[in-house]
Formats: C-alpha cells, structure tokens, sequence
C-alpha cells in the first residue's frame, strides 16, 4: 500500500458503479410520428344517410340494368320474343250424302258395269272367244266410270265398308277384263285362265257389298 491509501469507503468507489449505455437518438421519422398524429375521419352526417336512403335503391337498380344488359351483349343471346298464343279454328267436318251414295250404287253407272261383268263371265264360260274381244273392252269402261262415281260419294260411316268393298268388285272387274284382253290379243291360254278367274273373284266380292250396309238402308 502506498503512502496515504487506506481501506476505501463507498463513496471512493463509485466509479467502479456498471454505467448503463447511452440510449441511441431517436429517428427523424418517429420524431415527427410522435410529433404529427393521424387524424381521424369524421364520421357520416345525418344528410349522408338521407342521401342514401333516397338515390340509393335507384342507384343499385341501374347498376343492375346495366350488367344484365352488358351480360346479354357479351353472352350474343338476345331477349326471347314473347309468345302470343293462338286459337287455331276448329276444323270443319264436311256433311255426309247418303242419297248421293244410293243413287251411284243403284244408278246407270252400277247398271252397266254389272251387264258387263256378267256378260265377259258368260263369254268365259262359253269360250266365246270372239264375243270377249268386244265385251272385255266394255268391262273395263264402265268399271273405270263407276269407280269415279264411288269415288266422289260421301256416305255416313256405317256405309263406308259396303262403299270400298262396291270399289274393290270394281277394281278387280277391270283387272279381269284387261288380263283376258291381253290374253285374247296373245293367245296366251294360261293368262286367258287368270283373267276368267279374276272375273269370279269380282263377282263375289260384288255379291258381299250389300250384306256389309246397315239394315233398312
């Protein structure tokens, strides 16, 4: 120990005390941070929601119109045309002509074509071969006369199967006399035999016409 040194007191030792380290200097910007607060935004005025209680509705139903529009721009389609319906007429049902029927079952037309069926029959059956070349022509004539006749009577429905079964006698009458012309213009025997045959079949399906009309008629 040196001259004048002696035990030390604490107030000799302050120095040996731990010094806190300086604090750093405050930024510029947290000074002017501090300094300049943010201001507050003021809230709405009561005329703010009056406004938009009045124009708002009308504002959001435009918006509204303007994207659909632009949609049915961009999609191409455009609105569908509204459908008027129609009443479409009910169709009318023309009048049924039973008498107009009658008369062309019983009138000259039917009166020919069953002389002349009748005839070619006969000429078959007796092989009246020259007599055919004459009577088959008359066949087919008065046939085709009495199938345009049928063909424009409108009975009632109840004599429409009487009506088409007096229309196929006809049609097979015809078919008859035509195959035993030509048989007759080829001295075809076998074709000959065809037309006799197809002339019977005409016959009876003229004989089951009136069994198909109505009773009384």
């Amino acid at each position: 120990m040196t001259a004048g040194s002696g035990p030390r007191t604490p107030a000799d030792l302050v120095f040996l005390r731990p010094v806190s380290a300086p604090e750093p200097p405050e930024a510029p910007e947290a000074r002017e941070r501090q300094e300049w607060p943010m201001p507050k935004r003021p809230g709405w005025a009561r005329w703010h929601y009056l406004v938009m209680a009045v124009f708002g509705p009308m504002m959001l139903a435009l918006v509204m119109i303007g994207a659909n529009t632009v949609a049915h721009h961009f999609a191409g389609r455009a609105p569908a045309p509204a459908v008027t319906a129609m009443a479409k007429p009910a169709p009318t049902v023309p009048g049924h002509d039973l008498a107009g029927y009658q008369a062309a079952i019983t009138g000259t037309e039917e009166h020919a074509f069953v002389s002349a069926l009748g005839q070619l029959r006969a000429d078959d059956r007796a092989y009246n071969f020259a007599a055919a070349v004459t009577d088959a022509p008359k066949l087919i004539v008065t046939a085709s006369a009495w199938l345009a006749v049928l063909s424009h009577t409108n009975p009632p429905p109840a004599y429409r199967p009487a009506k088409l079964t007096y229309m196929s006698a006809a049609t097979w009458a015809r078919r008859a006399a035509r195959t035993t012309l030509d048989a007759l213009q080829t001295s075809n025997f076998a074709l000959l035999t065809k037309g006799q045959r197809l002339a019977r079949k005409a016959a009876r399906v003229l004989s089951r016409a009136p069994a198909l009309a109505p009773r009384g008629s």
